[in-house]
C-alpha cells in the first residue's frame, strides 16, 4: 500500500505544479477529481490506519508526518 500513497503523493504533486506541459492534465476535471479523491484516501489510510497502529516504528512514524 506504501506504493499506492507515493502514486498518489506523486500525482497529487504534478498536479499542483506550475508547469505547462500539465495543463492538459490539471483542465481535465475528471482526472482532478479522481487524484483529489485518491490522494484523501490514501492520505486517510497512511495516518489512521497504518501510522497509529505502527506508532513505535519508525515508518509509522513517517507515516504520520507524510
Amino acid at each position: 500500500m506504501g506504493i499506492v500513497v507515493t502514486v498518489f503523493m506523486f500525482l497529487g504533486l504534478l498536479f499542483s505544479s506550475p508547469w505547462p506541459l500539465l495543463g492538459t492534465l490539471q483542465s481535465n476535471r475528471v482526472a482532478a477529481g479522481l487524484v483529489g479523491w485518491g490522494l484523501l484516501l490514501a492520505g486517510l489510510w497512511n495516518f489512521l490506519w497504518y501510522g497509529l497502529q505502527h506508532l513505535d516504528a519508525f515508518w509509522g512514524a513517517a507515516a504520520l508526518v507524510s
